[in-house]
């Protein structure tokens, strides 16, 4: 019996994780993913195969660290670019969120720089922006990179597994339902897994 349950090893899946081992680092956790760990991760197109061979486990989407395990590594600090987050929350409220996970992604070993920090460039294209009608908005760039990108989530994998169960390679097929209450997860392998909570974090390619 956990106490919770994970579905999906993406940013939110993981970030839950390491949410839940802060705040109730004696509660038993459980993540499960359809895909690989990050080490062992493989796409075929990013190995030059022309076209998509259509994996049954799509290695690009699937496996710890989700769709974004394989992108150049960019973290947009501003809730003005890449969501609508000040739709449901205040504009304090989303940066102070967006400080605190990219603070998580330093402790894991981001690279320190920033990129557009610098105010009095900034100024200056924005007054060209604006003579062309632009609007121009700030937004400060933290850039891993694709290969820092995965070290960091190696990093929070390798933390994560010490404190946490990780069970990868195994999908979750239906919930486990009593008096209208989820009360776990049916697996793909025919395990059932208890949980007093489930989180549902299936992705992009749960979408």
């Amino acid at each position: 019996m956990y106490n919770v349950a994970i579905i999906g090893a993406g940013p939110a899946g993981i970030f839950s994780a390491l949410e839940i081992m802060k705040l109730k680092p004696d509660w038993k956790v459980v993540l499960v993913d359809k895909g690989d760990k990050i080490q062992d991760r493989r796409c075929l197109l990013r190995e030059g195969h022309k076209n998509c061979p259509t994996c049954k486990k799509c290695g690009l989407l699937c496996g710890w660290g989700g769709a974004g395990a394989f992108s150049d590594g960019k973290l947009t600090l501003t809730p003005d670019v890449g969501g609508h987050l000040v739709d449901y929350m205040s504009r304090e409220n989303a940066e102070n969120l967006i400080d605190y996970a990219d603070k998580l992604y330093l402790k894991f070993g981001a690279t320190d720089e920033v990129f557009g920090t610098n105010m009095k460039v900034f100024q200056e294209i924005e007054r060209q922006a604006v003579m062309a009608e632009l609007k121009l908005i700030h937004s400060p760039v933290r850039h891993l990179g694709t290969e820092r990108s995965l070290d960091v989530l190696k990093n929070m994998q390798d933390y994560l597994n010490e404190k946490i169960t990780i069970l990868n390679n195994v999908s979750a097929q239906n919930f486990i339902v009593e008096n209208e209450q989820v009360k776990g997860i049916l697996l793909d392998n025919g395990d059932k897994i208890e949980s007093e909570y489930t989180i549902i974090a299936p992705g992009r390619e749960g979408a």
